[in-house]
């Protein structure tokens, strides 16, 4: 018979075993040279230079960047921030999305996407971020040969009625998230090998 501190202990050490081996199986690959971290973000004010558009009565900032020479043995993952001032008076959303990059059958794999909305987080103190994670198998797509992808964040919201005011909006409502950064793109892949 075991006792309940006998079980909690075998069930921590059990935790850990997982987490180190998961751990060790994140930092390399038998079949793939090095793991790579592609990292951008910025300020709130780099938000005026990116993409933008209106589409359906909800103004577009939208963020793309591609990779490649990657490896498609193992799966290619993003993380995505984005801060929050107070209770936006507009509801805001993030989309982040890892697409195929080209050449590759794009149209027979749907994106990996993951959507955060700013009515999901509880605005109780000013100073909130949006995270979301998501991550896409290469290997159906690329089989042995060298992969690419990009990594989209889109940031959305009902439009104000016109640019310059929809960027004031978001201007306001977007703060740092993490230290001056407003928002933050992460991914991670590991090269093609040779």
């Amino acid at each position: 018979m075991t006792t309940p501190f006998l079980r909690r202990a075998g069930y921590a050490f059990v935790c850990l075993l997982l987490g180190l081996t998961l751990a060790s199986c994140d930092i390399i690959s038998e079949t793939c040279g090095p793991k790579q971290d592609l990292e951008d973000s910025g300020p709130n004010t780099s938000l005026a230079a990116w993409e933008t558009f209106v589409d359906g009565g909800m103004r577009f900032y939208v963020r793309t960047l591609r990779v490649e020479n990657v490896c498609p043995d193992e799966h290619v993952s993003a993380n995505f921030l984005l801060g929050i001032n107070s209770n936006p008076t507009l509801p805001i959303t993030m989309r982040g999305r890892l697409e195929f990059g080209d050449p590759g059958p794009a149209i027979l794999f749907a994106p990996a996407t993951v959507e955060v909305n700013s009515e999901d987080v509880p605005f109780e103190d000013p100073g909130h971020t949006l995270i979301a994670r998501t991550e896409l198998g290469m290997k159906q797509a690329y089989d042995d040969d060298p992969g690419s992808y990009y990594v989209v964040l889109q940031i959305f919201f009902p439009t104000t009625g016109g640019e310059n005011r929809d960027l004031n909006y978001i201007l306001d409502t977007i703060s740092e998230a993490e230290g001056s950064r407003a928002w933050v793109i992460q991914s991670r892949y590991f090269e093609y090998p040779g």
